[in-house]
């Protein structure tokens, strides 16, 4: 009587299913965890910007001076300046893109004053977007004359919202449900 040999090892099949399991387990943890840093990195930057003018706001109101507030996109920075001086550079996350629409058109550089009362000059609205031109989150910047108090905003998006053109969307979208405020 013969005896049959028992196979103690895995066949091709059990390998590449094993290793399929694992790979997408693997793919599907980098994926999350990426996504997760991309909602942080754009979350770390709405921060920054909102302590940025709230730091400039204070100062010239406690200093009585003014401070000039420069926005260069291509550059992807912010800068503080009194008079002439730079005072700060606050550098963008350079995964974003930055927009501000003002006086009906694009601006790829802004300027905006914050009087020597802590006001801002004028107000405006920061849209920022993913690097695939898709509108992620906004910040507006307003003072109420009355109270002599800057008010920043910050919003994100309930919804997906389609990029064709900001300047359209603006002015002229209704925007009803597209933005929550965030506490």
């Amino acid at each position: 009587m013969k005896r049959e040999k028992k196979r103690s090892g895995f066949t091709l099949t059990e390998v590449i299913m094993t290793l399929l399991v694992i790979s997408s387990i693997f793919f599907s943890i980098f994926y999350m965890a990426r996504k997760d840093g991309n909602k942080m990195e754009l979350d770390l930057t709405m921060k920054r910007i909102e302590s940025f003018f709230s730091k400039y706001s204070t100062k010239a109101h406690y200093t009585k001076n003014t401070i000039l507030i420069d926005f260069e996109f291509a550059k992807k920075i912010i800068i503080a300046k009194e008079g002439d001086k730079i005072v700060e550079t606050l550098k963008l996350s350079q995964k974003l893109n930055y927009e501000i629409v003002f006086d009906r058109k694009r601006n790829p550089n802004f300027q905006v004053e914050i009087t020597r009362n802590g006001n801002l000059s004028r107000s405006f609205t920061l849209y920022i977007l993913n690097l695939k031109k898709r509108l992620e989150k906004k910040i507006t910047f307003y003072t109420f004359q009355k109270e002599k108090v800057l008010k920043i905003n910050l919003y994100t998006k309930n919804r997906e919202i389609e990029y064709v053109d900001i300047l359209d969307y603006h002015y002229n979208t209704s925007k009803v449900g597209d933005w929550k405020e965030e506490e």
